[in-house]
């Protein structure tokens, strides 16, 4: 059993990622931490304060900049059969949140289609809903293609454009309501494709499921990378596209790579033509959700003092939010180029809740109130706002 792409050839060349700066985002937290933004942490005899550094950035005449010091956290899709939100799991599987969120913030998801569906039965043994591997046709079909006479291209779901796949990490954890990469036999293979499960799919029941998570010492069990979760509120729309009747398309479109396709139209006993745009079901865009470190990290009484070329930077004229997580250049003009960063300070410290040593780490608690279901909760805070300090500054 296997959820893979290796049916689908690459034969998109991976585009590269070009765009203007005030709609690029220059970071994603520890998970792009290669792109060589420094967070530096200059230490204070009291309290740490951070300095999280964007570097030299050349601002572009017109439009708006933002820098903003946050973490994605998250992506909100928007598909024809509703939306889906989803909670990106940092923690567990930064690589392939990271890999994830780079085709979302390149829009290669925008206008794809979901061009798989399997319902759980004792059949299948698995209940998914798969989609990141095609654009959506854009002109109807209406006779059967052959060899003689193929479709055009704009008649037939195109290959997204693929960045190098990445290795698999957590491979466990696939139940119902979570996403996964789907790849090839080999386990490091996955690039854009992606499946939701509509069912628990980490326990082999024999005769009634199969588990797609890592199975220790059975060669091919290796897994599925399980890298985020929708939101409750979202199910619907998952149900909504997995209740949708599964055609095989693959005879009307010469290609065998169609054969359990999701599709918006009433269920038939044998498809009939014209096969419309509008009859699949599509992503029509998908965005990354951030979340500002203040909330993100649950602390209180954090200030932020953005500078510019190291001279403090204040509301008014074309600059806001000079002293909150995000600063906004309206109309923005050549002389705003320079070396921009921000200042964050009032992190607790001195062994209090969530405190950090003057080094960034967070303080190791050995008194027994650091034990229990407390203990964890107040480490798992720790974490949390330690992770500031991995943080690199966001611009977009």
């Amino acid at each position: 059993m296997r959820i893979g792409s290796d049916e689908w050839p690459a034969t998109a060349a991976a585009k590269r990622e070009d765009q203007p700066l005030n709609r690029r985002l220059l970071n994603l937290g520890m998970a792009v931490a290669a792109a060589g933004l420094p967070l530096a942490v200059t230490a204070q005899t009291v309290c740490p304060t951070f300095v999280a550094s964007a570097g030299s950035q050349l601002i572009v005449n017109g439009g708006q900049t933002v820098f903003s010091l946050s973490v994605l956290t998250g992506v909100h899709m928007e598909t024809n059969q509703g939306a889906i939100d989803i909670t990106l799991l940092l923690d567990s599987a930064p690589s392939t949140s990271a890999n994830f969120l780079r085709y979302v913030r390149a829009g290669r998801y925008d206008g794809s289609i979901f061009h798989r569906s399997v319902p759980l039965s004792v059949q299948t043994l698995i209940g998914v809903i798969q989609g990141g591997g095609f654009l959506a046709p854009t002109v109807a079909v209406t006779q059967y293609a052959t060899e003689e006479e193929p479709l055009s291209a704009a008649q037939t779901p195109a290959p997204i454009a693929v960045f190098p796949p990445i290795a698999l990490e957590h491979p466990q954890g696939n139940l119902r309501g979570t996403l996964s990469m789907a790849r090839t036999a080999d386990p490091n293979s996955a690039t854009s494709q992606f499946f939701i499960n509509t069912s628990d799919n980490n326990t082999d029941v024999p005769g009634e499921r199969f588990s797609l998570d890592a199975v220790p010492g059975q060669p091919g069990r290796e897994g599925y990378a399980v890298f985020g979760v929708v939101a409750p509120a979202s199910l619907s729309a998952v149900d909504s596209i997995a209740f949708r009747p599964v055609m095989d398309i693959s005879g009307i479109l010469n290609d065998f790579l169609f054969g359990e396709v999701p599709l918006r139209r009433p269920f038939e006993a044998e498809l009939t033509l014209p096969l419309l745009p509008a009859n699949y079901v599509t992503i029509a865009t998908a965005t990354a959700t951030a979340t500002p470190v203040l909330d993100w990290q649950s602390g209180s009484g954090l200030t932020y003092r953005w500078r510019r070329n190291g001279v403090d930077l204040f509301d008014g004229g074309r600059f806001s939010g000079a002293g909150t997580h995000e600063l906004t250049i309206d109309s923005s003009v050549i002389d705003d180029t320079g070396t921009y960063d921000c200042v964050v300070s009032g992190l607790p410290c001195g062994g209090g809740r969530g405190a950090l040593r003057a080094d960034g780490r967070a303080v190791r608690r050995r008194s027994g109130r650091g034990r229990g279901r407390n203990g964890r909760r107040r480490r798992a805070q720790q974490q949390r706002l330690y992770r500031v300090y991995q943080l690199l500054l966001c611009a977009r």
